[in-house]
Order: structure tokens, then C-alpha cells, then sequence
């Protein structure tokens, strides 16, 4: 019965740090270097910029 209970409370400790690791790396990611801000876009970067010159101003305040 011990034995059960460790298990248990193990596992659903090692679910709350990898639930809580998911959210925090959400925000700030671990192995990702930022961009660097003088860098050319291409791809898809360039394709969210136009996208982002299309959003009306009543959109862009509401976000």
C-alpha cells in the first residue's frame, strides 16, 4: 500500500513540474536564440508582417 502510494504521488509530481516546465517555456523558451533584430525577413516572417499592415486599428487595440 506504501509502495502505491509512493508511486502515486511521484507521478503526479513529476506531472505538475512538466505542466508548470510546458507553461513556462511557453513564455520564455529554453534553447531558442532571439532573432536578431537587424536580420532581413523572408518567409514567414515577412508573410506575419504583411498580414500584421492588414489588421484594422479597432482590431490591433483589442488584442
Amino acid at each position: 500500500m506504501l509502495d502505491l502510494t509512493g508511486i502515486l504521488v511521484s507521478s503526479v509530481m513529476m506531472l505538475i513540474v512538466i505542466f508548470r516546465a510546458t507553461q513556462l517555456d511557453s513564455r520564455t523558451p529554453w534553447f531558442e536564440t532571439p532573432p536578431d533584430p537587424n536580420a532581413p525577413l523572408t518567409g514567414l516572417d515577412k508573410a506575419r508582417a504583411n498580414a500584421a499592415r492588414h489588421i484594422p486599428a479597432w482590431r490591433k487595440q483589442n488584442q
